[in-house]
Parts: structure tokens; sequence; C-alpha cells
């Protein structure tokens, strides 16, 4: 299993990790759940039974098509996705730029073993976390997928301010604070938030707004449901400053979060 994984012997694992101020040793404080969308199941069972060792668990699934059936129900805990890059009728480029578009921004990591480098440089183009060789082995790809995950060590929370500093988001528990107090959003309201917020300065349409609010793609008409939830929202931030103005509205077309 070690050497799929081109992984260090069990017995210099400790000696390597502590060499670069606690490496692999921090899973055990911060335990990650991890989406693995692989279609070789040697190397998956194997990467499972390795992540495990580090308090690190791993939902797989061979196919991208098995992957956004069940989107719904395995991001919501996961931390991470690991993805590879060539996948059966399907690539793994395809399957993030399929994640972007549903408002799933959750760090997507390529593991693979077509580690060009002009598939690298399309990877970060498209909004990937990392790209990594299978043959670098676990060691190196746990200490990545914990810089890319970026556990917040006090709350154990992934959390961001998407470069507003008023705003920081809690992903994991759907959590939105503003200027320090925090807001109470649905689900569906926080996907919303999100969008806006990662599209900062850009108006993303009606849509869009209403597929990562409600899960699905549907007909024209949506615009009532989205100008209900965007309004929640406003109501929300405003409860807790009333001069809360930072999300402007494109008539007929869709909202933005401003710069």
């Amino acid at each position: 299993m070690a050497a799929l994984l081109g992984s260090t012997p069990r017995a210099d694992r400790r000696s390597e990790s502590d060499a670069v101020g606690g490496g692999v040793g921090a899973a055990a404080h911060a335990p990650l759940t991890v989406v693995l969308v692989d279609d070789d199941h040697l190397y998956s069972r194997a990467l499972a039974a390795e992540l495990a060792e580090r308090n690190i668990k791993l939902h797989h699934f061979d196919s991208a098509s098995g992957f956004l059936t069940a989107l719904d129900h395995v991001v919501a805990g996961a931390d991470a996705v690991l993805l590879d890059w060539q996948l059966q009728k399907s690539s793994g480029l395809g399957l993030l730029v399929a994640l972007r578009r549903r408002g799933i921004r959750l760090p997507v990591i390529f593991v693979t073993s077509f580690a060009e480098v002009d598939h690298e440089m399309q990877a970060f183009d498209t909004g990937a976390a990392d790209f990594i060789n299978k043959c670098r082995g676990v060691e190196t790809l746990v200490r990545r997928l914990q810089l890319a995950v970026a556990v917040d060590p006090a709350r154990g929370q992934q959390s961001s301010t998407c470069g507003d500093e008023r705003l920081t988001l809690c992903r994991r528990l759907s959590r939105v604070s503003w200027q320090g107090s925090e807001i109470q959003l649905t689900r569906g309201e926080f996907n919303m938030l999100e969008l806006l917020v990662v599209n900062a300065g850009h108006y993303v349409p009606y849509d869009s707004l209403h597929e990562v609010h409600h899960g699905a793609r549907v007909a024209s008409g949506v615009n009532a449901g989205v100008r209900s939830g965007v309004k929640r929202i406003r109501n929300k931030f405003r409860a807790v400053d009333p001069a809360f103005a930072a999300i402007d509205s494109y008539l007929g077309f869709g909202y933005r979060w401003r710069t």
C-alpha cells in the first residue's frame, strides 16, 4: 500500500512530519472529510486506508455522474474534493467546471498520473486549489490538502473573509457573520450569498442563484423567487446593520456583491 501511494515507511513518518513543524500529525487535531472522484479502485482503496490513519475520512465515487447525483448530500459535510484528471466518459476538468457552475466552492485538488504542465495550468486557470502527481505520495497530499482546506484551529471549521473584511463565511455550518455579528441564514440563502460573494463585483444571473438555492435548474420564471430570497438575506443583514447595502440589483438580470 505504501509503495502504491509512494508514501514514507511508517517508521519514518513521525520524523519527517516533525521536521516541517507538525505536518501530518496536525490531522489528528483537525479531522477532515474529503471526496475522491477516481475510477482507479485500487488506488482509491489504498488512499482511503492511508488517510484513515491520519483522521481523514474519504468518500469515494468512481464516476462524475455518481458524484453529481449525490452532490447535495456529500458536499454538505465535505472539506475538499480530490479529482482524477481523466475519468471514464468525462474529465476531471469538466467536473470542476460543473461544480463551480453549481456554486460549489470547496477546494478542489487534482490527484493524477497525468501530471503534464499544460494540464496543471488548465487546472489552476479553472480554479483548482492544487495539482499533485500521485507518485508524490500520501504525505505530500495530506500536507497540501491541509493547506488548501485552511481549517481554523480555534473552531475546527472552514472559514473565509472572501475579500471583504466585514464578512466571514463558515461553509461547514452555513454560518455568516457581518462586522462580528452572526447572521442566521438557511442553507439555500447561504448558497446564494456565497455565490454572490465569490463573484464579487460581477452580476450573477437569476437562474444561477435559483440553482444554488434549490439545487436544480428550472425553466424561466424564477425571478420572483430569487428576489424574495435576496430580500430575506438583505433584511437579515439590516437587522444587525441598518446601513447594509452590499448587494446591488440589476433589474431583469440578477444581483452582485459590491466590492
